[in-house]
């Protein structure tokens, strides 16, 4: 059930990424927005996660930062075993090219062709 701990074995073993209390606040014209507020989550080896929610709830903030395209405000990030919270940029470019993946949505879809 969503929210709930997973039974696992040793919970710190083949931890892939981990999200530690991490926090994002974005400064607009309109003052401080908090997009994220202490999450924390562990995905283990071989875990298929869901980030589900309304629109504007932080499921893109978070995906950025476990992508590594954007930094918490506060809290840690660990992948591989690295914390890559304190990474300058250039480390972290070099990190994400040497052991992530992703596509981005906007890239693959084809306006033109519609389900009907």
């Amino acid at each position: 059930m969503a929210g709930e701990a997973r039974n696992l074995k040793n919970t710190n073993e083949h931890v892939r990424v981990r999200i530690d209390n991490v926090r994002k606040v974005f400064n607009g014209r309109n003052g401080e927005m908090v997009a994220l507020n202490g999450v924390s989550l562990d995905i283990h080896d071989n875990e298929f996660i869901c980030v589900v929610g309304p629109s504007g709830c932080g499921k893109s903030t978070l995906l950025n930062i476990i992508g590594l395209l954007d930094k918490p405000t506060k809290g840690t990030v660990t992948i591989l075993g690295q914390d890559c919270s304190g990474m300058s940029d250039g480390e972290l470019s070099h990190f994400r090219n040497a052991n992530l993946g992703f596509v981005f949505q906007s890239f693959h879809l084809i306006p033109q062709l519609s389900v009907l």
